[in-house]
């Protein structure tokens, strides 16, 4: 008796071990695909995304429609997830760091305390790259 309860509880150990995961593990799935902001007016509509694409490659988009015209730019960069802090890297601009907060949204303040929020539009980026 004495030797199968040796090997349950060394069962047991061995379960718990390899059952066991970083937390960090899957945090990237979550992240990659394609966030939005989006601004209106009554003269124009600006639109703010950012693609997150795998080995932490990234695009930032930017675009303002005004009637017929729009104007679009696009950067690269990459990116880096501690926990739920992203860091855009390879970028020139003060606001690079985000936070994923508990409803799912990617949430930065800017360098003039204003509150840009980015909500996952598509877990698709394979059409950016």
């Amino acid at each position: 008796m004495k030797k199968h309860l040796k090997l349950l509880l060394a069962s047991l150990a061995i379960f718990a071990f390899v059952s066991c995961s970083s937390n960090d593990d899957d945090q990237n799935f979550d992240l990659l695909g394609v966030w939005e902001s989006t601004v209106s007016d009554t003269n124009s509509v600006s639109t703010f995304n950012l693609v997150f694409g795998e080995s932490n490659t990234g695009l930032t988009i930017n675009s303002v429609v005004n009637g017929e015209l729009e104007i679009s730019s696009i950067n690269t960069f990459r990116w880096e997830l501690k926990g739920i802090t992203v860091t855009l890297e390879d970028i020139d601009t003060d606001d690079k760091v985000y936070t994923l907060n508990t409803e799912g949204q990617l949430v930065l303040m800017t360098s003039d305390n204003q509150t840009v929020i980015l909500d996952k539009v598509s877990d698709d980026y394979a059409k950016y790259y």
